[in-house]
């Protein structure tokens, strides 16, 4: 049930319209995310993952060179940023860093990412040949 339940929201984050997904990250989805990112189930944190991607990407959409991500602030407020500064950091989720550091390239987009990872998030651009803003 909990599957069909993280693949629903996946179909929401991907298919519809911008507007849903401004819906989506207003009603927490990204925070609630976060913490079942926690659990060891790999293909629950991956699925997560995309759909925090996907609310994150729709926070770029229109901005112009040196424009801010409108979801950086509010994720920095609610130490939603920090987890996902906290899962760079865990060993134990190196399968999800590749996507981490998407989420945070693409959050950071007109800020210094902060630099107790930006060297982690660099690394695994290059290795993973990631260009964070290539999807827009």
């Amino acid at each position: 049930m909990f599957i069909e339940l993280l693949d629903a929201l996946w179909e929401l984050s991907i298919v519809h319209p911008s507007e849903l997904k401004r819906v989506l990250f207003s009603k927490g989805i990204i925070q609630t995310l976060m913490k079942i990112v926690q659990l060891k189930d790999i293909f629950i944190r991956l699925k997560c993952g995309q759909v925090i991607q996907n609310i994150i990407i729709q926070g770029l959409i229109g901005l112009k060179i040196g424009d801010q991500n409108p979801y950086l602030k509010p994720l920095i407020d609610d130490g939603t940023a920090e987890m996902l500064i906290k899962i760079m950091k865990d060993k134990e989720q190196f399968d999800i860093h590749w996507q981490t550091a998407q989420n945070i390239a693409r959050l950071y987009k007109a800020q210094q990412v902060p630099q107790l990872i930006s060297k982690d998030v660099i690394k695994m651009s290059r290795q993973h040949r990631i260009d964070p803003f290539k999807q827009l």
